[in-house]
Formats: structure tokens, sequence, C-alpha cells
């Protein structure tokens, strides 16, 4: 068996360039996809064109792996179901219907990239509950300093093909 390419992060942005008329900021998305890719290096975005680690199945398509979850703030190891994309393209598309469909909030706020990370989260009593993207508290805040971090780089091509 063959093992997939890794997959460049100018690939993905120019993917997502395709996308029009959205109100988007664009480093908001790359930077919650290079969170949850861990820099587009995981074996899921490298077989699966999965950069935000969703999860379940897409056309009947999905991959196991490893993951982790928090729960009462402590780390539990599993092996979940993660969908399976056979381009980011279609990727992004359903990228996008999740958060406009699970997300409203987030959705809304996608221009301003705080307010659409806090909405990838839903907290009920002090508590992390469904939906919420992730289940690690410091989530809205890993973005946000993720987000900083690149916005400052001016990592030169990449820099180049997310601002143009």
């Amino acid at each position: 068996m063959q093992k997939p390419r890794a997959i460049k992060a100018t690939e993905f942005v120019e993917a997502l360039r395709k996308i029009q008329d959205i109100n988007l900021d664009i480093f908001a998305v790359y930077s919650h996809a290079y969170l949850e890719s861990g820099n587009f290096q995981c074996p899921l975005t490298e077989s699966s064109f999965n950069v935000w680690g969703i999860k379940g199945s897409y056309n009947g398509q999905s991959t196991e792996i490893p993951t982790f979850e928090i729960v009462d703030g402590k780390t539990v190891h599993i092996t979940d179901k993660f969908r399976k994309y056979p381009n980011f393209d279609e990727g992004i598309a359903d990228y996008f219907a999740k958060l406009k469909q699970t997300y409203p909030v987030s959705w809304s706020k996608r221009g301003a990239f705080r307010d659409f990370y806090k909405g990838l989260l839903n907290w009920e009593n002090n508590k992390l509950v469904y939906p919420s993207w992730s289940t690690s508290p410091t989530y809205a805040d890993d973005l946000i300093k993720c987000y900083e971090r690149l916005k400052t780089q001016n990592d030169g091509d990449l820099y180049k093909a997310i601002i143009s």
C-alpha cells in the first residue's frame, strides 16, 4: 500500500480561495485547520483531506484513527471515525455546511475571528456540552493564539497565498 503524500498548506489555501461571497476571515479558517491538523501533517489530513477533524462519515466514507477527548478534566484516549473526503474542495464545502447548520453563531461571526472561534464552543453551567467543536475548555483561546501567531509570521509564499 502506497503512503499518502504530504499535503501542502498552499494546496489547502488555493482550494479555500475558490469559496466566494461568504464574508470570510481566511486566516480564521486557515488557523482552525492548522491547529486541528497539526500544520497539515496529521494522517487524517494526508489520507482524507479532513483538516478540521470532523467526525462521522461523508458520503459513506470514513477512516478510524486514535484521538483523545477531555472528559471531566481528564484526557481519555479513544479511536473514532472521521469523515473522509475525496479532495479539499468537498472537505471545505462540508466544513462550511457544518458551520452553518450546527454552529450558526460561529458562522454568523465568520468575519471576526475571536467571536467565530468562541461560537464553536457551547457552554452550559460552566461545562462544555454538545455540540462543541472540541472538548478542550481552552480551545477558543488556543485558536486565537494560533491565529495571532500565524498572522504575524509572514511566512513567504504561504502568507502571499492567504492575503492575495
